[in-house]
């Protein structure tokens, strides 16, 4: 039983204890009578039964393989990071329940996972093996007494440092040991520390590691400075990534002591929080976020990942309508920000366990969450003064052909970001707390879509009245570039410029969104007016290489769009070992969206649209090559235009399918891409050999 359940039309999922996950098990239209006997199905599933040679208590689970990041196997995906198995003293374990496999669009059978099984002895093991339409019994699974690496964590000033987790990673790691489980971490991320600071990791393959300590929100705490064996650059200075240290394991006879020495969390930050007037305010909430860039939070998250290359970028235009953010700074979410404080009755806080080599980003919140004051980058050992602002508001009223709608979603977008569902007779709906800024408001209703800009000044309140648009419909049939035959089976997503997206994205994950039918004919509804791209997938390929047809379009109000004959790209199972790269980039974009040659001035006079086509049309252009890669050295530049792929025009495949010809998951390694291009008024034509991404891989 679900209690407080608003008015609209509901996907309710399940999780059953010996059951596949069902995200979309049935669908529930709530209006003014209570919805009763809903039924979700859900799936046994298939196990796998066996055992771990030699016979031990062992944990059994899998480990997510990148080739099963398909449309179709999304759900799978999650039921594969919930099974988990524990053999017994017999070594024997039923591992489940775990989705099948089947053919589809790219051919073949089961599906292919890793086992991996572990002890806290250290011993490991891993096996592969493929999951058909029918449970898979009596594998067995081969332990081996894997190296193990322990010793203690202290500060610079030797004292533990408890509930710190010290993460011994392989140098290169197999594909998909680093994707993020159901539980929101990497598998095998690593050890906590005790009390005492002491720490063991067990099981470890031989050969060279990368070694980080991370806090429990998974961000790398800096070396001590004069650590022995912590790697230059990584000793505190505060604007730089912490480096892993590299440690040789050369066998799994003889343990591994380390003594790692960070950066001491016994930072304090102070001050004081004042209303509007100038007077303390008591029990106000202080928060401190650390302040961390996401690329440097996912290289702590998977140290061993290669760093991407240097390149040569072209210079983009910015959108002209990207005042309003995207919700604010992430790192102020309640799982990266450090517990909250109060002030006490004058107004003086003070927030302690900091690290002292790092910055935060404060935050204060006082009149019930009515007043907000916000100070970036501010160091421990500072005191800072918070003065509070009132924070403003929005009301407004939706109605649909002069009439109040009384049922719909409202997604406000901009300094903050606020979902909430509406249920007013008089169509009006309220947002409070709100900082200054600029402001998207989408509204999506069963009656169609809106989309509102909203300009809120400080301490303000704006009032707004959104009419709603008909939904609009596009539909057409996509076939093969080279044979022309229809592509069945394609699945659809649908976004819209606006932010009012195609509401079946979730149906999409799931297998029930919009598909090709055996003609390659498609028809979406409920699809928002103004500009939009359709994007078709193959849902039996990994993510990575499922795109087949991307075709830009607008649409009015109501319209129905026949898009027409969409050329796809057919799929191309390239095993991931085997891909190449042309170490480009790719975009697209119309002329005045297009990449410029690095240095231009873009506040200096454009040249006029050379007359070829529609402007507005968007083509391919090359954003950014390696510095020496072999796209710099067949001389391609930022801002060239790729005109044709392999004899093939990309105004006749669209430059969306024809991007989706050059990306990485599409070519073979030492596959020639005959590309033509436009600089200007000069023509090229260049033949390009994709490396192996595999080799570049190796070279970190």
């Amino acid at each position: 039983e679900i209690l407080g359940v608003p008015p609209g039309t509901w996907q309710v999922g399940a999780i059953g204890e010996d059951q596949l996950p069902t995200l979309t098990g049935a669908t529930a239209v709530v209006a003014e009578a209570d919805v009763e006997n809903l039924l979700i199905e859900l799936d046994a599933g298939l196990r796998i039964r066996g055992r771990v040679d030699p016979p031990r208590p062992a944990r059994i689970r899998v480990r997510p393989n990148p080739e099963n990041v398909s449309l179709t196997y999304m759900g799978g995906l999650i039921g594969d990071s919930m099974a988990l198995a524990t053999a017994d003293e017999e070594g024997v374990f039923d591992l489940g329940p775990l989705l099948g496999g089947s053919g589809g669009l790219m051919g073949g059978g089961g599906r292919k996972l890793t086992l991996v099984a572990e002890d806290d002895a250290g011993f490991r093991g891993e096996l592969e093996v493929e999951l058909g339409k029918e449970n898979l019994e009596g594998v067995v699974i081969p332990l081996t007494k894997g190296a193990a690496v322990s010793g203690t964590v202290l500060d610079q000033n030797g004292v533990p440092q408890a509930g710190v987790v010290v993460s011994v990673t392989p140098a290169e790691q197999p594909e998909g040991a680093g994707m993020v489980g159901f539980g929101g971490s990497p598998a095998g991320e690593g050890a906590p520390t005790g009390e005492d600071g002491r720490f063991a990791v067990r099981g470890l393959d031989t050969g060279k590691h990368l070694v980080l300590v991370k806090d429990n929100k998974g961000r790398a705490l800096s070396w001590a400075p004069g650590m022995v064996g912590a790697p230059e650059g990584g000793d505190g200075k505060a604007e730089d990534e912490v480096e892993p240290m590299e440690l040789d394991l050369e066998d799994t006879v003889n343990e591994r002591f380390l003594d790692l020495r960070v950066v001491p969390r016994d930072g304090v930050i102070q001050g004081q929080v004042l209303d509007a007037e100038g007077l303390p305010v008591a029990d106000a909430w202080v928060t401190a976020s650390l302040d961390i860039d996401m690329e440097t939070y996912l290289r702590s998250r998977n140290p061993s990942a290669r760093k991407d290359p240097e390149r040569l970028e072209g210079v983009i235009p910015e959108e002209e309508d990207k005042d309003a953010s995207s919700g604010g700074d992430w790192t102020r979410s309640a799982f990266f920000a450090e517990a909250p404080v109060l002030t006490d009755e004058n107004g003086f806080f003070a927030v302690d366990g900091l690290r002292r080599d790092r910055a935060y980003n404060l935050m204060a919140e006082g009149e019930r969450g009515g007043a907000r004051a916000t100070q970036d980058a501010v160091r421990p050992g500072s005191r800072v003064t918070l003065s509070l602002e009132l924070l403003g508001g929005i009301d407004g009223v939706v109605r649909r052909g002069g009439k109040p709608v009384a049922s719909y979603t409202l997604e406000a977008r901009g300094p903050v970001t606020r979902n909430q569902r509406v249920s007013d007779a008089g169509g009006s709906f309220a947002l409070d707390r709100l900082d200054p800024g600029k402001y998207e408001l989408v509204v999506t209703a069963d009656a169609g879509s809106a989309v509102a800009t909203v300009e809120l000044g400080a301490e303000g309140r704006e009032r707004v009245e959104i009419e709603l648009e008909a939904w609009g419909k596009i539909e057409g049939v996509v076939v093969g570039t080279g044979d022309g035959e229809p592509m069945a089976g394609l699945a659809l997503m649908v976004t819209s410029e606006s932010g009012a997206l195609d509401r079946n994205g979730v149906d999409l994950l799931t297998g029930k969104g919009p598909r090709t039918d055996p003609r390659g004919k498609f028809s979406v509804d409920e699809v928002p007016s103004g500009k939009g791209t359709a994007v078709f997938m193959d849902p039996d390929a990994d993510l990575t290489a499922g795109a087949i047809a991307t075709v830009e379009f607008e649409l009015e109000a109501g319209e129905t769009l026949d898009l027409g004959t969409i050329k796809g790209v057919q799929t191309q199972a390239v095993p991931r070992d085997e891909r190449g790269t042309l170490e480009l980039r790719t975009q697209t974009a119309g002329w005045k969206r297009r990449p410029r040659p690095p240095g231009t001035d873009l506040e200096a006079e454009d040249p006029e649209a050379p007359v070829i086509g529609d402007p507005e049309t968007d083509r391919l252009w090359v954003r950014s090559v390696e510095i020496g890669g072999v796209a710099e050295q067949a001389g391609l530049l930022p801002g060239d235009e790729i005109i044709g792929i392999d004899g093939q025009s990309v105004e006749t495949l669209g430059a969306g399918t024809a991007a989706q010809m050059l990306s990485d998951s599409r070519l073979r390694a030492g596959q020639d891409v005959r590309l033509e291009l436009r600089r200007g008024d000069e023509r090229m034509d260049e033949t390009l050999k994709a490396v192996s991404k595999s080799d570049k891989a190796g070279k970190k």
